[in-house]
C-alpha cells in the first residue's frame, strides 16, 4: 500500500506541474485551460484553431496520442507543447516527437521550463 500512496503523490505532483505550465503558457497561445471534452477527458490548451496537449519531454509519446484524440473530438488541429529542460534526454525526445509530428500533422511547440 505504501508504494501506491507514493505513486499517487508523484502522479499528482506531475499533474500540478503541468497545470502550472498550462496557466503560464495560456496567454501566449490565446488558449483556454483544461477544457472538458464530451468523453470526460480534458484538453490542456484549447485555442481557436488548436487542441494542444502540454507534456514534459519524457512523456512525448503520450502527448501525440492525446493531441490527436482532442483534435478528433474538437475538429481542431492537433498540437503538442513539449516542456523542455537542458537535459540531453529532453532533446532526444524532441527529435523523436518532431519526426512523428511531421508525419501525422501535429504542430509541435518547444517550451523551455523556467530554471529554478
Amino acid at each position: 500500500m505504501k508504494w501506491f500512496i507514493t505513486f499517487l503523490f508523484l502522479a499528482n505532483s506531475a499533474m500540478a506541474g503541468e497545470l502550472e505550465e498550462c496557466v503560464r503558457l495560456a496567454p501566449k497561445y490565446n488558449a483556454k485551460i483544461e477544457v472538458r471534452m464530451r468523453d470526460g477527458t480534458r484538453c490542456d490548451l484549447l485555442t481557436p484553431t488548436h487542441a494542444i496537449e502540454v507534456d514534459y519531454a519524457r512523456k512525448w509519446a503520450e502527448g501525440i496520442g492525446q493531441a490527436l484524440h482532442y483534435a478528433d473530438l474538437t475538429g481542431k488541429k492537433p498540437g503538442v507543447v513539449l516542456l523542455m529542460t537542458r537535459k540531453l534526454t529532453d532533446w532526444y525526445a524532441a527529435v523523436r516527437i518532431s519526426k512523428l509530428c511531421g508525419k501525422y500533422g501535429v504542430d509541435l511547440y518547444l517550451e523551455m521550463l523556467p530554471e529554478e
